[in-house]
């Protein structure tokens, strides 16, 4: 069998005697490219796939040579013939048709939020207090830890609006099963109907079990810079607290800056309120 190599959205020199691949945009198209040599991988870690560029839709598996710094694998141009041949040949696109954009900002950016949702990142989300905010703060912005610290730490755990008791009486259920109960749920985005009526719908709070949440009010206003900048940025939205912590997010237009809130969700936490201007 044969396999035909379509590379769309490439740049071609007839001129040269050696290919150059991004792969970088052969992922982008679902490609597996494994660049690493296995040289650089511990034995016991080795595995067929290692050091290969793979599609897994049409079970193409091309072995890597390496010539110390490149990874390359040997090929040639097909014929008219093995082109037009739809029995005997296989034709697999390593990149996508669409169009290839190199420098995109928003794949930058999201690169960043996920590099800041692991920096970020503790064992437990769920339990992410404003300690942390606090310890990240005094220790890496401005200079402050060389003038502050942290010497204790009260960590309270928010307590449950239902008891084992009232929770075996509405649902029938037996005392111990309503404490095990307890115990593996949160009690999180909690509803007060005291004074609901039923005449408004109320709005899903599930979608915030997913953050982790931060035990502070932030608050938050606009800047409006004095020119755009390189990235075509001329706003930001920036979130604060009272505990010396601040957060920008630029914005091409203002009326972007509900977006940033996600982004704050995600890499920062959950706040008590958020407080605007």
């Amino acid at each position: 069998m044969t396999y035909i190599l379509v590379f769309p959205q490439s740049l071609y020199f007839p001129q040269m005697d050696h290919n150059l691949l991004c792969p970088d945009q052969m992922r982008d198209a679902g490609i597996v490219v494994n660049d690493i040599p296995l040289l650089r991988i511990e034995p016991k870690d080795r595995t067929i796939e290692h050091h290969s560029i793979i599609d897994k839709s049409s079970n193409l598996h091309i072995p890597l040579k390496y010539d110390k710094p490149i990874s390359y694998f040997v090929c040639r141009k097909p014929s008219i013939d093995e082109i037009q041949d739809t029995v005997n040949t296989i034709h697999v696109y390593l990149t996508s048709e669409t169009e290839w954009v190199p420098y995109d900002e928003q794949a930058q950016l999201d690169e960043d939020l996920i590099r800041e949702s692991i920096s970020y990142g503790q064992p437990n989300r769920n339990n992410f207090e404003i300690s942390v905010i606090l310890r990240h703060t005094l220790s890496s912005n401005n200079g402050l830890g060389d003038r502050y610290g942290i010497s204790g730490l009260k960590v309270a755990h928010r307590k449950g609006t239902v008891t084992a008791e009232e929770l075996s009486r509405r649902w029938r259920c037996g005392l111990e099963t309503a404490r095990r109960t307890l115990n593996k749920t949160t009690q999180r985005a909690v509803r007060d109907f005291t004074d609901t009526r039923g005449m408004r719908r109320l709005k899903p709070t599930a979608y915030q079990l997913k953050y982790p949440r931060i035990r502070t009010e932030l608050y938050t206003d606009t800047y409006y810079g004095p020119c755009v900048s390189l990235e075509g940025n001329k706003y930001c939205q920036i979130y604060a607290s009272k505990y010396q912590w601040c957060r920008a997010f630029p914005m091409r237009e203002k009326k972007e800056a509900y977006l940033t809130q996600d982004k704050l969700f995600r890499t920062v936490g959950l706040p008590t309120a958020i407080i605007p201007d």
